[in-house]
């Protein structure tokens, strides 16, 4: 089921496995970026999901305002919810990898939780997130 869907952003829901899958491709606009943001968390909190599968492997950096916005809404999330968990899936040593970490790191300093992971494939994504209390699976570069 889609959920949103732009020229750079395509948002879906997995029933079967309660998961959004956001597929990134591209450089998006603010207005784009914020607007995918805000759907994916509105239709979160509709139907009670906490799992994201954040597809980044094509897309383009985005602004540090918009990265912020992400923070944002995400510690948000979770705050009023209690639960968020985003597999984040992208190519080790690309500078899209280096911003998603950054943006990790910004919301490991809020939030004590582990909120995301870096996945090098969407396999391991999906395990994670089925199967988030069981052994660790391979993530994709290093989290400082």
């Amino acid at each position: 089921m889609i959920i949103y869907s732009s020229s750079t952003i395509v948002i879906t829901y997995d029933r079967d496995r309660s998961i959004i899958t956001q597929k990134w491709t591209g450089y998006t606009p603010s207005l784009i970026f914020r607007e995918a943001v805000d759907a994916t968390f509105e239709f979160m909190k509709k139907y009670d999901l906490y799992k994201i599968i954040s597809d980044i492997r094509e897309q383009k950096v985005v602004a540090p305002r918009e990265q912020e916005y992400a923070k944002d809404s995400a510690i948000n999330f979770y705050r009023q919810n209690e639960n968020l968990r985003i597999a984040i899936v992208a190519e080790n040593n690309s500078i899209v990898m280096a911003c998603a970490q950054r943006y990790n790191k910004s919301v490991r300093n809020e939030v004590s939780d582990e909120i995301n992971r870096f996945f090098e494939d969407i396999g391991n994504a999906i395990s994670w997130l089925l199967h988030e209390d069981s052994p660790v699976y391979p993530e994709c570069g290093s989290v400082s």
